[in-house]
């Protein structure tokens, strides 16, 4: 029972400490004094401030686009609603493009949760593993038929973004380093944009829209014949063999999963 109850107590503490609830709340019945509530405050100041400087380092452009103390008020609410549900802060802030887009004091400045979504997509980048490239001789080694038969899998970093603002450009402008930024002209113009981790650097890459329909079908574990006719749809200059060429040269593409025929003469995936 005592478990039972010093469990509850912890769930409403938790509840308590990331809600906007400023007086004692769920946790009437624990006979907390008013002093002990002043130091809980403290105490939920400090987790608020730490959870805002992680969401600081993730998307940085976006604090310098709205401003600091509009980006603080940002993080608040948005803690508020979506709190981590893990301790791994490196993990936590997926959820703030699609939070900003329903924000209505933002409705003027729509760019901004794409902004964010580049942002969230490096950072998502940089935490995965280093690419790791397949041999392209793999791809040329495969029988002609069983080709478009295939399953290729995009490498752990990359990242697939479309926006219909030029988010890149917004990105590079409000670099730190960047002394004298360039007028970035606010014209609708679909943008798509593959992120991926390159040795400890990471890449922000412009590609055609077939391309990247192309790569996000691959993701979504189309075969690589499914994967063309999505690109084709976009474009009827869509080059498979230049694409493939220059994914799995760049390390975007990282595996490959070939179809072979067995003895019966039916086809079935095999590492």
């Amino acid at each position: 029972m005592r478990m039972t109850a010093l469990h509850d107590w912890q769930c409403q503490f938790a509840q308590w400490l990331l809600s906007s609830d400023t007086q004692q709340g769920n946790i009437q019945q624990s006979a907390l004094t008013i002093g002990h509530l002043e130091r809980l405050g403290l105490y939920r100041n400090n987790v608020f401030a730490n959870i805002t400087h992680s969401l600081q380092s993730i998307f940085p452009v976006l604090e310098r686009l709205i401003g600091a103390s509009c980006f603080s008020s940002l993080c608040h609410c948005f803690i508020q609603q979506s709190p981590p549900e893990k301790a791994a802060l490196n993990h936590y802030g997926g959820q703030l493009a699609d939070f900003i887009s329903c924000q209505a004091a933002f409705n003027k400045y729509p760019y901004l949760s794409d902004v964010a979504r580049l942002e969230w997509a490096v950072h998502r980048a940089f935490l995965q593993p280093k690419l790791k490239s397949i041999d392209s001789n793999i791809l040329a080694s495969l029988a002609n038929h069983n080709l478009l038969d295939i399953h290729l899998f995009l490498a752990s970093s990359v990242q697939l973004v479309k926006s219909k603002f030029p988010i890149q450009s917004i990105w590079q402008a409000n670099q730190p380093t960047v002394v004298n930024p360039p007028t970035v002209h606010l014209v609708e113009k679909d943008e798509y944009l593959v992120v991926f981790r390159e040795g400890d650097h990471f890449v922000i890459a412009p590609i055609p829209s077939s391309e990247w329909l192309f790569l996000h079908a691959i993701d979504h574990t189309a075969s690589l014949n499914q994967a063309s006719e999505h690109a084709f749809v976009s474009s009827a200059n869509f080059d498979l063999a230049a694409s493939l060429q220059k994914y799995v040269g760049s390390g975007v593409i990282a595996e490959v999963l070939p179809v072979v025929a067995d003895n019966n003469g039916s086809t079935g995936n095999v590492e």
